[in-house]
């Protein structure tokens, strides 16, 4: 049997509730959700990034094949450019990643933190777009732990709008077990949570 939830997996009867002991203990003991293959549920599997399973009918057994994997360079084989080359570099493959993203017939728009990352994204999006493209941030109104005046500096910064979802804190307990429940795992950071209000707005 498989599914996209652990929750679906869990509707079934044969499937059971039995706690996977080392996973657990792994869990326990780092506080990370980096269990491999397994997880907190016994004999429940989940996939590695760059896996899919093959499932043919008339064959018991399915296969687990990769469809991608991080490359491996020795050091002897990788360039020794100059700082200046590596800019370039960085800056074209960004650009050719930014772009591949932005190919779409409905409204173009991204997460916006206030943070590096995001905002350099967002930036080079709005550029490659033509303008077309909408930012939207997340968070909760409280003092030192939200990121507005950041998202705010940005956005104007780059001439975008960024449309805002403001959160109450009372509604953080109810995601957090939805979300435990989907993954049968604990959440890995405390913003998953903000993350998931936004991706289904």
């Amino acid at each position: 049997m498989f599914a996209s939830s652990m929750a679906a997996l869990r509707c079934l009867p044969c499937v059971g509730e039995t706690l996977d002991l080392p996973a657990a203990s792994h869990y326990l003991t780092t506080l990370r959700t980096t269990l491999g293959r397994r997880t907190l549920v016994k004999n429940v599997c989940t996939l590695l990034p760059g896996e899919y399973l093959l499932a043919e009918y008339g064959r018991f057994e399915p296969e687990i094949r990769r469809y991608w994997d991080l490359p491996v360079v020795a050091p002897c084989d990788k360039p020794n450019h100059g700082l200046d080359v590596a800019v370039g570099r960085v800056r074209e493959l960004m650009t050719q990643s930014v772009c591949e993203q932005l190919v779409s017939d409905v409204p173009l728009g991204g997460f916006l933190s206030g943070g590096i990352d995001s905002s350099v994204i967002a930036a080079m999006a709005g550029k490659l777009s033509g303008g077309n493209f909408d930012a939207y941030s997340v968070g909760y109104d409280i003092e030192g732990y939200n990121e507005w005046p950041y998202v705010r500096k940005a956005s104007a910064f780059h001439n975008m709008e960024c449309k805002e979802l403001h959160l109450e804190p009372a509604e953080y307990p109810e995601v957090w077990k939805f979300l435990i429940d989907q993954k049968g795992l604990p959440i890995s950071t405390p913003n998953e949570i903000p993350i998931y209000h936004l991706a289904v707005r």
